[in-house]
């Protein structure tokens, strides 16, 4: 199966469709949002240790992970990237960092830091944008297979299910697969 990659900025996801804001919502929401990333992660075995500014504002490390992927390395630079973010404590707004972690797995480190600052990688995340909204996307992660919406992790066993048995009860005849993508 192939992955069509599509980084997209979603404070700005959420801005474009009006959507809930979770980080403004109300405490109580909050406090159980935090809760819920920190059982997340345990569930995977995972440490959660973000960023004691979290959020941080994510534009260079989404353009960043637009020139891996060009270079067909968005995997390991995206998974390095949420390592050091969920658990590290790094920021992904420092182009230092971003260089480092570009090094680590193969990338020129100031090459990828100027892709994180140039307004191609901007246009085209930009372009990720309406895409993402023209899918009728409200959230992140998502992804799109068969015309049907798989909305955050906790949604993959779905995603799974549909893509290996596409059982008629899902609106999906067997036979081919019509193009995936992840955004």
């Amino acid at each position: 199966m192939q992955v069509n990659w599509k980084p997209v900025h979603l404070a700005n996801l959420i801005q474009a469709v009006d959507g809930r804001r979770p980080l403004e919502s109300n405490s109580r929401f909050l406090a159980w949002y935090l809760q819920d990333l920190q059982d997340a992660a345990a569930l995977q075995g995972l440490p959660y240790c973000p960023h004691h500014d979290y959020p941080k504002r994510p534009s260079r490390a989404l353009r960043a992970a637009m020139y891996a992927q060009d270079r067909g390395l968005a995997e390991p630079f995206v998974r390095a990237i949420m390592k050091g973010y969920w658990s590290g404590q790094q920021d992904i707004s420092d182009l230092d960092w971003l260089k480092l972690v570009a090094d680590s797995v193969g990338l020129g480190g100031d090459e990828l830091a100027g892709a994180a600052l140039a307004d191609e990688y901007k246009n085209r995340l930009n372009q990720n944008l309406t895409h993402a909204v023209k899918q009728n996307l409200f959230g992140l992660p998502a992804m799109v297979a068969g015309g049907k919406i798989f909305l955050g992790n906790d949604r993959l066993d779905l995603l799974r299910h549909f893509l290996s048995a596409r059982p008629p009860h899902l609106g999906v005849q067997n036979g081919p697969r019509p193009g995936r993508s992840a955004v």
